[in-house]
């Protein structure tokens, strides 16, 4: 269970350095390596603690990780659309973007199955009249 969110949290690190050595070159915008390696460490935080909290086993765990998967998908859609509106922007961003979006969506599905939720519905139709 563990190995699909450290996947997906692998491909989010992965988009994160996409951003850092594709996109911001390609933008002419790098900070200084000091920049990059805080930058960077506040990106794995959040990742590794829900990891963390999933090997637990901790229901708190997976509702982070749905909230977590929003805020993601949130700032990745807010990110197409400065792309979509920039004049030039460089297809590396377009890329970050997919990654994004599969984190997001996958981070998402997982952990609302992992939840269980929609499983225990009432379905009308196993009832029956007495």
């Amino acid at each position: 269970m563990l190995k699909k969110y450290l996947i997906l949290f692998s491909a989010q690190l992965a988009a994160n350095l996409l951003w850092i050595f594709w996109v911001l070159p390609g933008l002419g915008e790098s900070g200084s390596p000091a920049q990059t390696i805080k930058w960077f460490g506040v990106q794995v935080l959040v990742p590794v603690f829900l990891l963390l909290l999933i090997a637990r086993r901790r229901k708190s765990g997976y509702g982070l990780t749905v909230v977590y998967s929003i805020l993601v998908g949130l700032y990745a859609m807010g990110m197409l659309g400065w792309a979509l509106i920039g004049e030039a922007t460089p297809l590396s961003v377009y890329v970050v973007c997919i990654f994004l979006f599969i984190v997001a969506f996958g981070a998402l599905f997982c952990a609302l199955k992992d939840l269980n939720v929609g499983q225990k519905a009432r379905r009308y139709n196993e009832i029956r009249d007495e």
